[in-house]
C-alpha cells in the first residue's frame, strides 16, 4: 500500500473518495460522543490546509496545540495536506504550569515554530501568556483557530495540494528527563512504512476496529491511534487518557461498546485494570472481540500478563491476544512484535548470568528471572545486538545495545547534526555499508526473538553486577499493597557512582495507623532478598510525584534531581549512615 501514496494526506483523500460515509473516528467524552466520517475529516483537514497555505511555505513548522479530540486529528492531517511540518505539544495545564509550560516553550523555541493551530479559547486566553511579547517564536507565530466553528468558516475553496512533500513531515518531541526536548524528524516514508509494519505485526484487516486512549502527543497515541486507522481506512474510537487513568474500567467498556479488535497501552495500564476495577464495575462486560492487546513503551512484566489474563478470562479475554512489542520514537513506533496468532513468550533466565551480560535459560529455579519476549521484526527491518564500545555484533544470548536499520528509522533529531551522526548514523567496526540507529536500550536475542532488559543510561553497576532499575522497582513495590504499582524510581545516589542505589516510591495518603518506618524497612528487606542489594535511601512520596514521560515511562534521573532540589517532598524517608 505504501508505494501507492506519497503522503498520509493522500491516504485520507482516497478514504474520502472510496468510503465517504464510513466512520473515521469517534471521540468519547463526558459531553457525549463526537463522530466524524472519512469525508468530513478530509474536508476539515483541507480547510485547515488552505488556511496554512495562505501564509506558510512548504516545510514551515506548525505547532498543534489541542486537547485530545477530533480537532487535534484534523489538524494533523491539515498539516500533511499543506506540506508543513506538524509539531505536537501538550497544552499547558493551569494547575501544573511549573511543569508543563517550560516544556512547551522549549519545544516552540527548538522547532522555531511559525504558526500555532489551536482552539479559539486557547487563542484568546493563552496566546498573550504564551507569546509574551519579544522575539520568541510564539510571539512571532501566526495563531490560527482550527476548532469546529473556525473550520466551518474555512470550508469553501479548492482543495489544497496533497502530494507536495517536505523533507520532514512531523516533529515528534521526545520526553527527555532533564535535557532539552529533542524533535525526532519523521518523514512521510517513515510514517507510511511503519503503519504497514504495524499492520503486519498486528494482523490488522479491513474489519479491524480500534479503541485508543493513549495521549496523541506521544508516538503510540499519534501513530498507532490516529494514523494507523486512516492507513487501513477503519474506524477507531478515541478517549481522553485522563478518563482511563481515573476510571480504568472505561477502557474495557469502550472495547465492549465499539467491538474493538485492537487496543492496548503501556504495562501499567493493564495493572490498573487488575488492581483498581471492582467486580461490580465489570457487569455485562464482553471482551471477546479483542484480538490484539498490544503492550509497549515500558518493560512488559510477566506477572502483569498472567494476572490480566486470569482476571478477565471470564469476560472473554484470551491470553494469546497479549502482544508485547518494542519500539521507540526514533524508529517511528514499532520495531518488533510478538506474532499475533501466538501466545506471549515468557522465558526464565538465570538471574546471575543476566547480571553478567549473558542470557541463559534456567527453568524452575529460585535463581531464575522471567523476561517477556518483544517478538521479531519484519522483513524490511533488521535488529542487531551490539557491543557499543567496540561496535561489534554480539552472538545470540549476549546482552548489548539494540541497533536498528530499516525504513522506519527517523531522519534524526531536528537541528542536531553532531548527535545524529553518532545515534542515527552509527556504523559497525566492520562496516557493512549500512547506517544504524543506536537505541540506547539493552537487549538480547534468543531463538530469534528480542528480549529487552533495560536502558544503558539507567544501568546500576553494583560490585561488578549489572542491575536494571525496573527489577529493583518491581521488587520494592511487592513489599506492600500500599505502594502504587509502576510509580517508583530507582537511581544511583551519585551519577558518577552507580554502585549506591536509592529510590522513591509513591504511596497513597497514608492512614493514621500506617507505620511508614515499618514500610520502609519492608521495602529494604524485599529488595535485599530479591536482588541481594542494599538500598542507601528510600523516600515515600505523594501520589503523582514520580515524574513520567507522556507514555508512562519513569524518568529516573529527573526524579533524583527533583528530590535533591526539593521539588518532591517525601512523606517519609530513610538514608543509610555513610
Amino acid at each position: 500500500m505504501t508505494a501507492a501514496y506519497k503522503t498520509f494526506a493522500s491516504v485520507l483523500a482516497a478514504n474520502a473518495e472510496r468510503n465517504a460515509d464510513g466512520l473515521a473516528f469517534t471521540f468519547i467524552s463526558d459531553k457525549g460522543d463526537t463522530v466524524v466520517t472519512n469525508l468530513e475529516l478530509y474536508e476539515r483537514a483541507q480547510a485547515i490546509a488552505r488556511r496554512l497555505r495562505e501564509t506558510l511555505p512548504i516545510g514551515a513548522r506548525t505547532m498543534i496545540l489541542f486537547p485530545p479530540g477530533i480537532d487535534y486529528v484534523a489538524s494533523v492531517f491539515g498539516c500533511f495536506a499543506a506540506g508543513v511540518i506538524g509539531v505536537s505539544a501538550v497544552p499547558p495545564h493551569p494547575a501544573r504550569l511549573h511543569r508543563t509550560l517550560p516544556r512547551l516553550l522549549a519545544i516552540a523555541e527548538d522547532a522555531d515554530v511559525e504558526a500555532v493551530l489551536t482552539t479559539e479559547a486557547i487563542k484568546e486566553t493563552a496566546q498573550p501568556m504564551l507569546a509574551g511579547g519579544g522575539d520568541t517564536p510564539l510571539a512571532k507565530a501566526e495563531w490560527i483557530a482550527a476548532d469546529d466553528a473556525a473550520v466551518d468558516a474555512l470550508r469553501s475553496g479548492s482543495d489544497a495540494y496533497v502530494d507536495e512533500v517536505s523533507e520532514v513531515a512531523f516533529l515528534q518531541y521526545t520526553s527527555g528527563s532533564t535535557a532539552t526536548p529533542r524533535g525526532v524528524m519523521l518523514t512521510q516514508t517513515n510514517l507510511l512504512e511503519n503503519s504497514a509494519s504495524i499492520t503486519r505485526h498486528f494482523g490488522m484487516h479491513k474489519d479491524s476496529v480500534g479503541f485508543i486512549w493513549l495521549p496523541p502527543y506521544h508516538d503510540m497515541g499519534l501513530i498507532g491511534g490516529i494514523l494507523q486507522p486512516v492507513f487501513l481506512g477503519v474506524h477507531c474510537a478515541l478517549m481522553n487518557p485522563l478518563a482511563v487513568i481515573k476510571r480504568p474500567e472505561a477502557w474495557l467498556h469502550g472495547i465492549h461498546k465499539f467491538g474493538a479488535t485492537v487496543s492496548g497501552g503501556p504495562n501499567f495500564a493493564y495493572d490498573l485494570c487488575v488492581k483498581r476495577i471492582d467486580e461490580e464495575k465489570l457487569e455485562g462486560l464482553d471482551l471477546s472481540t479483542w484480538e490484539v492487546a498490544f503492550n509497549g513503551a515500558e518493560p512488559v512484566r510477566a506477572s502483569t500478563l498472567k494476572a490480566f489474563s486470569e482476571r478477565f478470562a471470564p469476560y472473554g479475554f484470551r491470553h494469546e491476544a497479549h502482544l508485547p512489542c518494542y519500539g521507540l520514537a526514533e524508529g517511528t513506533l514499532i520495531i518488533t512484535g510478538k506474532p499475533h496468532t501466538e501466545p506471549p513468550r515468557i522465558t526464565e533466565f538465570d538471574a546471575a548470568e543476566l547480571e553478567a551480560g549473558r542470557a541463559e535459560i534456567l527453568e524452575d529455579s529460585e535463581r531464575s528471572m522471567p523476561l517477556v519476549s518483544s517478538g521479531v521484526t519484519d522483513d524490511l527491518h533488521d535488529v542487531l545486538i551490539v557491543d557499543a564500545t567496540h561496535r561489534t555484533p554480539l552472538a545470540d544470548g549476549h546482552i548489548g545495545e539494540v541497533w536498528i536499520h530499516g525504513p522506519s528509522v527517523a531522519a534524526g533529531y531536528w537541528r542536531r547534526d553532531e548527535e545524529n551522526a553518532d545515534l542515527f548514523g552509527a556504523r559497525l567496526a566492520e562496516d557493512d555499508g549500512r547506517e544504524w540507529l543506536r537505541s540506547g536500550d539493552l537487549g538480547t536475542i534468543v531463538d530469534g526473538e528480542l528480549f529487552i532488559v533495560g536502558r544503558s543510561k539507567d544501568l546500576l553497576i553494583v560490585r561488578g553486577r549489572n542491575i536494571h532499575p525496573h527489577d529493583v522497582e518491581e521488587a520494592a513495590e511487592s513489599a506492600s499493597a500500599l505502594l502504587r504499582p509502576h510509580c517508583s524510581a530507582a537511581f544511583p545516589v551519585s551519577l558518577d557512582d552507580p554502585s549506591h542505589v536509592s529510590m522513591a516510591l509513591e504511596i497513597d495518603e497514608p492512614a493514621e495507623d500506617d507505620d511508614l518506618d515499618e514500610l520502609i524497612a519492608a521495602i529494604r528487606v524485599q529488595v535485599s532478598r530479591a536482588l541481594e542489594l542494599k538500598l542507601q535511601g528510600v523516600a515515600l512520596v505523594p501520589a503523582g510525584s514520580v515524574p513520567k514521560t507522556t507514555s508512562g515511562k519513569v524518568q529516573r534521573r529527573l526524579c533524583r534531581q527533583q528530590l535533591l532540589d526539593g521539588e518532591i517532598e517525601p512523606i517519609a524517608a530513610w538514608h543509610a549512615d555513610v
